[in-house]
């Protein structure tokens, strides 16, 4: 079976300099030819976005908007006025999502009781604890 090698060994490497330096070259001058081009899409999107962004804010300033369009961004607006009183530490209403209510439970030692310990899960594995030995500790 015969074996292809590309390139070809025994080539000059003067010719496979030239080669590798004449294809530097052309990738060098397609992105010197192309590089305005790009250049002009990306200004192209930024002034359309910019466009659309001073068309939102000139429709909001002079009243040009649709009843629906007001109706829907003050909602928004309030919506998230309350979600930001409530995040910091605000008036909570009754039955919001942001609801919290934390529960502490703490008992003394009772004298001459003795505290079970537990530094690990294994701890209370290796000695299980009878039905017995609880009402006692």
């Amino acid at each position: 079976m015969p074996v292809f090698i590309f390139p070809p060994s025994g080539g000059s490497p003067i010719l496979s300099f030239l080669v590798g330096l004449a294809t530097l070259a052309i990738l060098i001058g397609l992105v010197i030819f192309f590089l305005p081009l790009i250049a002009g899409i990306v200004i192209a999107v930024i002034l359309l976005i910019a466009a659309v962004y001073c068309w939102g804010w000139l429709k909001r300033k002079f009243g040009w908007e649709s009843e629906e369009e007001k109706a829907f961004r003050q909602a928004m607006e309030k919506a998230e006025a309350m979600a930001r009183s409530q995040y910091h530490g605000g008036s909570v209403a009754s039955g919001t999502v942001y609801e919290r209510e934390e529960i502490r439970i703490s008992s003394p030692a009772r004298p001459g009781e003795r505290r079970r310990v537990m530094k690990d899960v294994e701890d209370i594995e290796e000695t299980p604890v009878t039905p017995k030995d609880s009402s006692k500790s």
